[in-house]
């Protein structure tokens, strides 16, 4: 079971109409939840132990979970937006990567907005660095526009 939904993508992670597919984004969530998890926590057995005990049947228990959820939320549905946002800007042909050419339509950057994104994920993840020892704070980086 996800921990995130479409429903969640909203806001600064809104998805445009004309480019949301909820089967794809749900088949992101679904496959980038897990890498999230295994990129910026320790153990890999973080991400389940964490499903687990929000769907605890013990009341505490699940409390817990979900303050601790509620911390990484943020951080987790900028990664997803960002997977499903890069990913669906650009088309793989024959002779490289491209993007597609719509009628009536004008070609937009994304990468300024990505990088801000992947900076407020940050961001969020290092605000709670300390209370949530899971997190690997070497991997707490922002980029720049020079990409590193």
């Amino acid at each position: 079971m996800s921990l995130l939904s479409v429903t969640d993508f909203v806001g600064k992670y809104a998805i445009g109409q004309f480019q949301l597919n909820e089967n794809l984004l749900k088949w992101y969530i679904d496959n980038e939840e897990p890498l999230f998890f295994a990129e910026f926590f320790t153990p890999l057995t973080y991400y389940s132990d964490l499903s687990a005990r929000l769907e605890s049947v013990d009341i505490d228990i699940k409390a817990v979970a979900e303050a601790e959820f509620a911390k990484i939320k943020t951080p987790l549905i900028a990664w997803v937006w960002l997977q499903y946002t890069t990913n669906e800007q650009e088309r793989l042909t024959g002779s490289g990567i491209t993007i597609e050419a719509e009628n009536n339509a004008r070609t937009v950057n994304m990468d300024i907005k990505c990088l801000r994104v992947w900076n407020d994920m940050i961001k969020h993840l290092k605000i709670y660095e300390n209370e949530i020892t899971n997190i690997i704070k070497t991997k707490l980086r922002y980029r720049n526009f020079l990409g590193l």
